[in-house]
């Protein structure tokens, strides 16, 4: 088979939104590059999430939280996925998306919703969104 030496200049830089997926063609002895957008996530609605008010011993409801992959939806971006990280205080978060498409929404997955109802009082905390763009395969061999 062999073996073959160059050097490839990067076509993206660190703070760029593209990076690439090379293709090698060994038979050809081409280098074919596309390059991808990364997933880009939307603010969710409704901002800010007001769950109302109850009676001690009542039951919040859930809020549904949309948001949205506001990549370019031209085939060339990356898919998004989200989850809950480290919800604090009485914020109760459930929920989860994988390989939300560029230029779609999801507004069913992601929940919140607030504890703590045995006592009167004001009820409060933060869920915060993990983001996490598709990983694509750096190098695909033709």
């Amino acid at each position: 088979m062999g073996s073959e030496s160059g050097s490839f200049a990067s076509v993206v830089g660190a703070a760029s939104s593209l990076h690439p997926i090379i293709i090698i063609d060994n038979a050809g002895k081409s280098v074919f590059v596309d390059l991808y957008r990364l997933a880009a996530a939307s603010n969710h609605a409704p901002e800010p999430v007001s769950l109302g008010n109850i009676h001690v011993g009542g039951t919040f409801p859930v809020q549904s939280l949309s948001v949205s992959n506001t990549a370019a939806g031209d085939g060339f971006s990356e898919k998004l996925d989200a989850s809950f990280s480290n919800p604090l205080g009485n914020v109760l978060a459930s929920g989860s998306f994988s390989l939300l498409a560029a230029g779609a929404t999801d507004s069913t997955s992601l929940g919140v919703t607030l504890n703590g109802t045995g006592t009167a009082g004001v009820k409060s905390g933060t869920a915060t969104i993990a983001w996490s763009p598709m990983a694509r395969a750096p190098v695909v061999w033709a």
